[in-house]
């Protein structure tokens, strides 16, 4: 959706997913994204920084999954550089 949004508007997409599948299901839509040269923004939860690694609810390592899917990467492990990191994310894109 985040890619056809711009693909009509020429503003950059947004899409927000859920841990586990929603986050699995981005991989083809932000891969298609890339190939059409499309700017789009993928927000994803992960386990909290705490938990990371102690097989939390649907748990997955996105960072490796998006590895070769998308322009650049982002992890925010500190709430106060999300703002920072999220600006980050949309001039990148």
């Amino acid at each position: 959706m985040a890619d056809g949004y711009y693909r009509v508007s020429g503003k950059t997409g947004t899409a927000i997913g859920q841990n586990g599948p929603g986050v699995t299901n981005f991989v083809t839509g932000l891969l298609a994204a890339t190939y059409a040269n499309s700017p789009v923004v993928a927000i994803t939860p992960e386990a909290g920084t705490m938990g990371v690694g102690l097989g939390g609810f649907q748990e997955c390592d996105q960072m490796a999954i998006f590895r070769k899917t998308v322009k650049e990467q982002f992890h925010v492990n500190n709430s106060a550089r999300m703002a920072e990191l999220t600006g980050r994310a949309y001039d990148t894109a």
